[in-house]
């Protein structure tokens, strides 16, 4: 292929060193309709296998295993249990481990120089004492920037897994990362089979169902999707193991829908005054909730005999 371009770029040169009748913006013409005929070609082939790595998704027969849980009602703990100590902190992470949740929700995010750390925002302004786009900022600078309220810096993912140890669960919110990177430093730690993905775009889809099938993702229902048809409709498209979104974005019967197919849905329901709407949550049917108060929800789980 390489050898094949080299002999049309040649061929195009010489073409306007040869005497010829014609003007040479004639020429020119034509070696530029050659060059975007091939390169026409070249995206054509190239949506060609994008359009089988489409089909290949799609036509997902099996859901992945999810992690394991000691309990049937599971509880996330979002960002941590923020609520005690910053979000995304270690702190955060002991809260969690010390009320038993099933897992902590992190989000993903990487430097300037391809390291991965624990953060929500794109910039670091308004949870750490530094400044900046962390996609823009080198590890040596943000290995400096402490989180507000804290004396720790802001957590790469490798000392988040070492904590972690395998004792919890982690719902990884995949911001902006490398999924093969990822994987890797999973494996170092031993806690692939202890992740379960949070899509954000149809590229990061793709490519957790490339590169680690086996993975469990979580994704939420587009807007528009009100109603069990429209669910089926995007599920036979996307196939995911677990949904999530707002929990007043569900009706009872898509929640039956769903798990009629063996599909989990943990919504969000964190916020200050969550705690009105645990029991219209459990009416709706759902088996898991993204919590800012995990202690309290495990405590008003047991009390119902749920956990």
């Amino acid at each position: 292929m390489e050898h094949a371009s080299r002999q049309k770029r040649s061929t195009y040169i010489d073409l306007l060193k040869v005497e010829s009748p014609f003007p040479r913006t004639i020429l020119l013409a034509i070696m530029l309709t050659g060059i975007w005929y091939s390169l026409r070609s070249a995206l054509m082939e190239s949506n060609q296998h994008r359009k089988s790595d489409l089909t290949e998704f799609s036509s997902k027969d099996s859901l992945a295993p999810l992690p394991a849980s000691d309990h049937r009602f599971i509880i996330i703990a979002h960002r941590g249990d923020h609520v005690v100590a910053p979000e995304n902190s270690l702190q955060a992470l002991d809260s969690a481990l010390a009320h038993g949740v099933d897992y902590v929700e992190i989000d993903l995010r990487t430097s300037q120089d391809s390291v991965l750390y624990i953060m929500h925002d794109e910039s670091v302004n308004r949870t750490t004492t530094g400044k900046g786009l962390l996609r823009r900022m080198p590890a040596i600078d943000l290995d400096t920037c402490h989180l507000r309220n804290s004396r720790e810096t802001i957590p790469r993912l490798s000392k988040y897994l070492e904590k972690c140890g395998r004792r919890m669960n982690i719902y990884l919110d995949f911001k902006d990362a490398d999924v093969r990177q990822t994987l890797k430093m999973l494996d170092e730690y031993r806690m692939r089979n202890h992740i379960l993905v949070y899509i954000n775009s149809y590229t990061q889809y793709a490519e957790w169902r490339k590169w680690s099938p086996e993975t469990p993702v979580i994704v939420s229902l587009p807007g528009h999707i009100k109603d069990s048809p429209g669910m089926k409709e995007f599920l036979d498209k996307y196939p995911a193991e677990v949904l999530d979104g707002g929990h007043d974005e569900y009706e009872p019967a898509m929640v039956e829908y769903a798990e009629s197919k063996g599909i989990r849905v943990w919504p969000d329901i964190q916020g200050s005054n969550e705690e009105k709407d645990w029991e219209t949550a459990i009416r709706k049917g759902f088996t898991g909730l993204q919590t800012d108060h995990p202690e309290n929800l495990a405590r008003w789980l047991h009390d119902k005999g749920l956990r």
